[in-house]
């Protein structure tokens, strides 16, 4: 048993706690699935040379202030080409039927920021169900698990992740997918994962980690931040740490609870809304980290590209206009 935040023991994510692999097996229903294949997706982008961006900058800056404070937890911060990682447009037919069937555009009206906008759609996504860690849906894409939801049915933070992704994305906002893990997820025999979403916001240039289950989006220095700095200032100086939430959780508490997980982070490169997708994923961890093979002792873990370096892991995303 996992202690969620404010709210009691929480079962960690099921069945069998395998939370990590979610993230790169979202299927779809045979009457939602397109004829495009991924190989044609990820053609115009080889190749493709991506510069540093703004938000690269400011989280090395970010990241590299606190390091000195926390120096057995540290990434590499040298720029470096980031690898393309492709979303769907809000005009994709799938995110327009989510956007619909579930009136998006109501949950976020009168929201005046982009940031009050993903606010609203994390405590959207947190009261469709009650976390379940053993449940599983039929079928892992956002409109099929929301389905469920209305029948009753309960399910894991994964779930809560991949409903969050694609209802911001059906409002604008690109977003993806990211599993964390405890490092000694190898070793540990339940309980090492959690999943979150991460969104990009062009206001500010960056991307921002919200955790759909726990309807928080997490502030250092005031400033929304992604996982990865999360991780650096959670080790570094919590004191800088603070959160937002339109429900009653305990930073504290929250911090304490989510700290463990902060050690690997996994994404998938293609998130887009045609099937089937690109299984490609990148791994981050901090320097001297080993790659882990083994998820909870005995289930394999599909392979990713693993980096210790900060600008690989967090590209501007780049759209693509599927076929329809």
């Amino acid at each position: 048993m996992a202690n969620g935040p404010g709210r009691g023991p929480v079962r960690a994510c099921g069945p069998g706690n395998r939370s990590e692999f979610a993230i790169h097996s979202i299927t779809f229903p045979s009457s939602q699935r397109t004829t495009t294949p991924s190989c044609e997706l990820c053609r115009p982008f080889l190749g493709l040379a991506m510069s540093i961006s703004p938000f690269l900058l400011s989280t090395m800056l970010l990241l590299s202030s606190t390091q000195s404070l926390a120096e057995s937890f540290r990434f590499d911060l040298s720029p470096n080409q980031p690898l393309p990682a492709i979303f769907s447009r809000s005009s994709n037919s799938y995110l327009i039927a989510l956007k619909m069937q579930y009136e998006l555009n109501e949950v976020v009206k009168g929201r005046t920021s982009d940031f009050e906008r993903v606010l609203s759609i994390a405590h959207w996504t947190s009261t469709r169900w009650r976390h379940n860690g053993e449940n599983t849906p039929q079928h892992s894409d956002p409109i099929s698990i929301l389905d469920e939801a209305t029948t009753g049915k309960q399910f894991r933070c994964v779930e809560y992740a991949i409903v969050l992704a694609g209802a911001l994305g059906a409002v604008g906002y690109p977003a993806r997918v990211v599993g964390l893990m405890m490092a000694d997820v190898e070793t540990r025999s339940s309980g090492a994962g959690h999943v979150v979403t991460e969104v990009y916001l062009a206001d500010l240039g960056k991307w921002v980690m919200v955790d759909g289950q726990w309807d928080v989006v997490p502030l250092v220095s005031g400033v929304p931040a992604s996982a990865a700095e999360l991780a650096q200032a959670i080790t570094a100086n919590p004191k800088y740490l603070s959160t937002e939430s339109f429900s009653s959780i305990d930073a504290a508490d929250y911090f304490k609870w989510i700290k463990p997980y902060l050690y690997y982070f996994t994404a998938s490169l293609d998130n887009t809304y045609d099937s089937p997708r690109s299984r490609q994923a990148i791994r981050l961890a901090p320097l001297g980290a080993k790659e882990p093979r083994v998820f909870q002792r005995k289930y394999p873990m599909q392979p990713a590209l693993f980096t210790h370096n900060v600008s690989t892991f967090y590209p501007a995303p780049t759209f693509v206009d599927e076929t329809k």
